[in-house]
C-alpha cells in the first residue's frame, strides 16, 4: 500500500536517487515520489522520481510499504544512531537533537480533527478526506463512501441533477474511482447504440483476441485512467471494440471501474469504427492478445501482428464526414456578450482524415 511520511532531517541535502537507495537498502522502504514546495509560494506539487532534486527539510515522501508502522522509519532514521543497525525493525525514535521539532503540515499529510471528517473540503485538485489517519487528495475510506462534486442550489430539485455523473466513489485505497459491479450485458452496445451515444473525447481500445487467447490484463490499461486525482466528469469513457467472449474472461477485473462500454465487433470493420466515433477519440489503442501458437503453421510467424498493423493502416486510410462530429459552443446574447451558464449549442465540425486520429 502507499503511505506518506515526512522524511528525516538525515536525508536533507541528499539527491532523490541517493535518498531512495538509502530507504530501500537501510529501511526496506520504496520511495516513489516527494512533495515539492516551490520557493515562490505557489501550489505544492508531487514529483515522481525527480531528477536533479535534493531533499529539503520537512519534505514529505510517498512510500510503498506493508503498514504505517514501517513508514515511520523514514522519519525516525538517524545516521548517528542507526548507521550500523542491520535489522530495520530496530530503527525507532532516538533522542538526537536533529529530530527535535515538529513536522510541517503538508499537502499530503495534515492532522485530522473528528469534526473535520463531517465536512467536505474542496481543493483545487480534488476533495480531501481521511486515509490511514491522514488526509489525501481525492480519496475516501472505502467504496461505500460518497461525495458530490457540486452543491444543490436552493431553487434546484433532485430531478435536475444527474446523480450518477456527480457522485464520486473510490476503492478501499482511495486511489481509484470505483462503482458498483456492472454486468457485462449492461455494458455492451450494439452498433446503433454506439452511434447514437455520440462519443467524444473518449478512448477507443481495438482488441484482437480469440475466445481462448491468453489474458493480457485490460485492468492495467484502464486503472491509470481511473485515478482518483481526476474528477468523475474528467474520466474519459473507454470503449472496447472486440470479441465479447474474450472480454467476458477479463470482465471480473473491470466490472467495478466506471465508464466502460463494449462493442461486440471487429477493429477492422469501418462501420464499427465509425459507430464509436474513432475520429473524435482522444486516443485509439490497438492491442492483440493472440500469440504465435495461434498462428496457422503454414503462415509466417512474423505475421502474428498483421491484424494490428492492418487496423492502424485501415484507420489512417479512412475519411470522415465532419457533420458527424460535435463541439460545444455557448450561445451569445443579441448584444454580443456571452451568456454564462446559458444553453449549449452543438456545432458540427471535426477531423476529416484518419491520419489525424491519435494512435
Amino acid at each position: 500500500e502507499m503511505y506518506t511520511e515526512t522524511i528525516s532531517p538525515t536525508f536533507t541535502g541528499m539527491a532523490f536517487s541517493q535518498a531512495a537507495e538509502t530507504c530501500f537498502v537501510k529501511l526496506k522502504l520504496l520511495l516513489l515520489a516527494i512533495e515539492i514546495r516551490p520557493d515562490d509560494g505557489s501550489d505544492r506539487k508531487i514529483s515522481i522520481n525527480p531528477r536533479g532534486v535534493k531533499i529539503s527539510p520537512n519534505t514529505v515522501g510517498f512510500f510503498i510499504a506493508q503498514s504505517a508502522e514501517e513508514v515511520k522509519r523514514a522519519w525516525f532514521f538517524c545516521k548517528a544512531c542507526h548507521e550500523d543497525i542491520k535489522d530495520e525493525k530496530q530503527i525507532k525514535k532516538c533522542k538526537c537533537k536533529a529530530l527535535a521539532g515538529s513536522k510541517k503540515t503538508s499537502l499530503a499529510t495534515m492532522p485530522i480533527k473528528p469534526s473535520a471528517l463531517k465536512k467536505t473540503v474542496s481543493m483545487k485538485d480534488g476533495n480531501t478526506n481521511a486515509v490511514n489517519g491522514r488526509t489525501t487528495i481525492a480519496a475516501t475510506d472505502g467504496p461505500k463512501k460518497e461525495k458530490t462534486e457540486s452543491r444543490l442550489d436552493a431553487d434546484s430539485t433532485p430531478n435536475d441533477i444527474d446523480f450518477k455523473s456527480t457522485e464520486m466513489r473510490y476503492d478501499s485505497t482511495g486511489m481509484f474511482h470505483w462503482t458498483q459491479s456492472t454486468s457485462i450485458e449492461d455494458s455492451i452496445l450494439d452498433r446503433n447504440q454506439a452511434a447514437m451515444t455520440v462519443l467524444n473525447g473518449h478512448v477507443v481500445v481495438c482488441l484482437f483476441a480469440d475466445p481462448d487467447s491468453p489474458l493480457i490484463g485490460l485492468r492495467n490499461l484502464v486503472m491509470p485512467l481511473r485515478a482518483s486525482n481526476f474528477h468523475y466528469h474528467e474520466l474519459k469513457h473507454v470503449v472496447i471494440v472486440g470479441s465479447v467472449d474474450y472480454i467476458k474472461r477479463e470482465w471480473k477485473t473491470l466490472q467495478n471501474l466506471p465508464k466502460i462500454s463494449i462493442v461486440n465487433g471487429s477493429p477492422l470493420s469501418r462501420a464499427d469504427l465509425r459507430a464509436v466515433n474513432v475520429n473524435l477519440c482522444d486516443m485509439c489503442i490497438i492491442l492483440s492478445a493472440k500469440v504465435n501458437l495461434q498462428v496457422p503453421s503454414n503462415e509466417d510467424p512474423t505475421l502474428a501482428d498483421k491484424e494490428a498493423i492492418l487496423a492502424s493502416l485501415n484507420i489512417k486510410a479512412m475519411t470522415f464526414d465532419d457533420s458527424n462530429s460535435f463541439t460545444e459552443q455557448n450561445v451569445s446574447s443579441p448584444d454580443g456578450l456571452s451568456t454564462m451558464g446559458g444553453p449549449i449549442v452543438l456545432k458540427r465540425q471535426g477531423p476529416v482524415y484518419g491520419t489525424s486520429v491519435p494512435l
